[in-house]
């Protein structure tokens, strides 16, 4: 039996050095949500513009064309709940804060991280932002071990470099991360049905009460403060918009009236704006740079 412990201790030897230094190496790793988290709190304090919501806000609102100050706190895949607690966390900081511009896309009412293939989003931000899911299971291995949270594949690859990699080579301090012209033949009717497809595919009703409590909580702190709020709904391709459907179309449009009753709030929308050309497009629903550009400059005139 001692005999068959210590071949046992020398076969997983190794295996538990490589995890161990792994670990190690991963704790020190930059990623998007560290350097955003990062970014800003060094900026915060004299932010003007705090831009929320997902990737159609990311990419899509270029803080270098606003006349005043601005973060770009939006994130890939971020939910109105983490839209809701980045306001709430950072908002005593905020001393200078007079609008807060939340991207509200055809999904995003009916859109929860937690129900989505991309819940493993949720253990960046608890570990990274930290902000919890109120769903979050803490007992998950990627809450508690950085091999578990990149996943397996990812840290071979980076172990295979001696972890000499750069995960925010494309992020930029004031929070935009915008997207190259693309190649227009991606952008067609069977992508963008696709793509509306996988929106669907996350869309709930469960998660539509929920983000109308979120979004309420956001009006109500922002109120409290004097700070403006400016819903907006950013472009999109006809590919894209040619597949939605008109029963969630309402239902957004019944919901935000409902909040512009109760609060003072400015909602926009360019979703499907002519001024936009495939040229202005990444792909069938995110804007390319020179849209982002293009779009910045149309909403700074609004904010002014």
């Amino acid at each position: 039996m001692i005999k068959l412990f210590k071949k046992l201790l020398l076969l997983t030897f190794p295996f538990a050095v490589i995890y161990f230094y792994s670990e190690y190496r991963l704790s020190s790793l930059d990623n998007s949500y560290k350097f955003r988290r990062r970014a800003l709190e060094r900026q915060i304090a004299g932010c003007e513009i705090l831009l929320l919501g997902s990737s159609h806000g990311v990419s899509g609102i270029n803080p270098e064309y606003l006349t005043k100050s601005a973060f770009n706190a939006a994130n890939v895949s971020q939910t109105v709940f983490y839209d809701k607690e980045i306001l709430l966390k950072y908002i005593g900081s905020a001393k200078e804060l007079e609008t807060v511009v939340l991207p509200v896309s055809y999904f995003t009412l009916w859109s929860d991280s937690h129900t989505s293939k991309e819940a493993w989003r949720e253990y960046f931000y608890y570990r990274f932002s930290d902000i919890k899911h109120p769903d979050l299971n803490p007992f998950e291995p990627a809450a508690f071990s950085f091999v578990a949270l990149y996943t397996p594949g990812k840290v071979k690859s980076y172990l295979l470099r001696n972890f000499d990699v750069n995960l925010v080579a494309n992020e930029r301090e004031d929070g935009w991360r915008g997207y190259p012209a693309g190649e227009i033949k991606r952008i067609n009717y069977v992508t963008g049905k696709r793509r509306v497809a996988l929106h669907h595919s996350n869309m709930l009703a469960s998660s539509y009460t929920k983000n109308m409590e979120y979004l309420e909580e956001i009006l109500a702190a922002a109120e409290k403060r004097g700070i403006e709020v400016v819903l907006v709904a950013t472009p999109v391709y006809r590919t894209y918009s040619k597949f939605t459907k008109e029963k969630y179309k309402l239902a957004n449009m019944k919901a935000l009236k409902a909040l512009r009753k109760e609060f003072d709030m400015t909602y926009l929308d360019y979703s499907n704006d002519k001024r936009f050309t495939i040229n202005d497009f990444y792909d069938n629903d995110h804007l390319n740079y020179k849209g982002a550009a293009k779009f910045t400059r149309i909403l700074n005139e609004k904010l002014m």
